[in-house]
């Protein structure tokens, strides 16, 4: 076709063009499809990382992807939409940490990178402040357009399209938690570990003394190690919250998951924020493991920075070999 455009008729020049255009037209518009609502059972997304579906039924609107699901909502009461759900339940190394710091302070700014379905706006209060980056806008689409958390939220939420980590190192707003949920499946963006990166987190935690919290719930990966390595060269202690909940309760912990997060905070407040996860509670309902480090050296080969960082590091053979 390229061969016979030489001659610059109109008429090949125009066939030429049309051929070539109609698939790329037909991709576009079977994509437009997908995104629309349909039945209103299940949309189709393509984002920046992949494919991700939102499946809606009389119970629940679920957000997940090829292998993995990022975020849920209970929707058969009012109720029941206000709940924090999956890996965010009251219960998980985030939710305790809010509920403590709900508890003594009256209000709280709130960072998050990494938005999903945008569920822990479910915590916010009238006085609160949150805001979500996330760097692909399909993912403040979604959120806005088949989760109700962001829009029923008490709190002032703020969405913002931008790489979380960027937006904090050019901040000059003092928060009192950060939250780094911005993992997809097992990709570990290694960039927001980095010793470059905690050094901006915390930069905008130290006037309140706040937290970081980072969800590390991975298949095949072990993300304490080098958190810990890497928090530890910027003077922090680390702590690592493994919660188990086999059902849920009247109030709380709706529709839970296994969770993994990875608290960050001063040295010598560990032991109180530890005091804050008790092994087992509700009779066995929820259980937890606890890990810190007391080894005055820091494994070297586990620090990440801009310059060095692997993925190899956390990788986890008994994981893989064995899933849970």
């Amino acid at each position: 076709m390229i061969w016979l455009m030489r001659t610059r008729e109109p008429g090949v020049i125009a066939v030429t063009a049309c051929v070539l255009l109609a698939p790329v037209v037909a991709v576009g518009v079977h994509q437009a499809a997908d995104e629309a609502m349909g039945d209103g059972h299940v949309r189709h997304f393509r984002d920046l990382y992949g494919h991700v579906m939102v499946k809606t039924d009389d119970t629940s609107v679920v957000l997940s992807s090829d292998t993995t699901t990022h975020g849920t909502q209970l929707i058969e009461t009012e109720d029941s939409r206000k709940r924090p759900t999956l890996y965010y339940t009251e219960s998980s190394g985030v939710g305790r940490v809010l509920e403590e710091l709900m508890t003594a302070r009256p209000s709280l700014r709130v960072g998050v990178i990494g938005l999903g379905a945008g569920t822990l706006a479910a915590y916010s209060r009238s006085g609160d402040t949150y805001d979500f980056w996330d760097i692909d806008p399909k993912s403040l689409r979604i959120a806005r357009e088949n989760f109700t958390f962001i829009s029923e939220a008490s709190g002032e939420i703020h969405l913002i399209l931008r790489d979380g980590r960027k937006a904090l190192e050019n901040s000059s707003t003092d928060y009192d938690l950060i939250v780094i949920d911005a993992f997809t499946g097992d990709g570990v963006p290694s960039h927001l570990l980095t010793r470059e990166a905690f050094s901006s987190y915390l930069r905008r935690l130290s006037a309140k003394r706040g937290l970081l919290v980072i969800h590390a719930s991975t298949r095949y990966s072990n993300l304490f190690p080098v958190i810990e390595a890497t928090a530890r060269t910027l003077g922090r202690s680390s702590l690592g919250v493994v919660t188990e909940i086999s059902d849920s309760a009247e109030t709380r912990d709706w529709d839970p998951a296994r969770t993994e997060y990875v608290i960050v905070a001063p040295q010598g407040s560990l032991k109180q924020i530890a005091a804050w996860f008790p092994a087992e509670e509700d009779d066995g309902r929820v259980k937890r493991t606890l890990a810190t480090v007391d080894a005055p050296l820091i494994q070297q080969r586990l620090i990440w920075s801009d310059d060095r960082n692997a993925a190899i590091d956390a990788f986890d053979l008994g994981r893989f070999l064995f899933p849970r």
